[in-house]
């Protein structure tokens, strides 16, 4: 009770999402314990509150199961799409997956950070990220920002983190 007059703000939902194997919990648990750790895949769900004093308390949940997703999606301030930029093969599947989740009228003009991962294995630019996924056409009216992680630098998910706290903010100032 009293969460909205008093001093504790109510935690922003953010959805990360993405393909299975993509980095997902990684980053999820670099964000929580400022660590990179080995995470076993996702069954279902993981959900952490992220607490940083510029963006305040978020509440990640980590969702793999692209057909049970939508019912996380009501409340979310934000979504995070995690892909691993290395597979070309699979980014019409993520372009599809991107499309659709974009076009969710729970999700209409949320911010978006697209999170091109494992480019300590793999090498692909933002840029060509957002080419490929022809992200200009799917971003219309909405803060997006595109990075990358690299495993062995955690400055990378540090990065994406900073990212995450910008398009929230810019969302927050209209």
């Amino acid at each position: 009770m009293g969460g909205v007059c008093s001093a504790r703000r109510i935690p922003r939902k953010v959805l990360l999402t993405g393909p299975r194997g993509s980095g997902k919990t990684t980053l999820l648990y670099f964000w929580c314990r400022n660590m990179i750790t080995d995470t076993l895949p996702t069954e279902s769900f993981n959900v952490e509150t992220v607490t940083r004093p510029r963006i305040g308390p978020l509440l990640i949940w980590d969702v793999t199961d692209t057909s049970r997703r939508r019912q996380f999606f009501h409340g979310t301030e934000a979504i995070v799409y995690v892909f691993e930029g290395g597979n070309e093969a699979e980014m019409n599947t993520v372009k599809s997956d991107l499309t659709k989740l974009l076009s969710d009228r729970d999700l209409h003009n949320l911010p978006l950070l697209l999170v091109v991962s494992k480019q300590d294995l793999n090498d692909m630019s933002p840029k060509k990220a957002e080419t490929i996924l022809s992200i200009l056409n799917l971003t219309d009216h909405r803060h997006y920002a595109c990075v990358r992680t690299r495993k062995d630098d955690p400055e990378t998910y540090k990065q994406a983190f900073r990212h995450l706290g910008e398009i929230i903010h810019l969302d927050s100032a209209l």
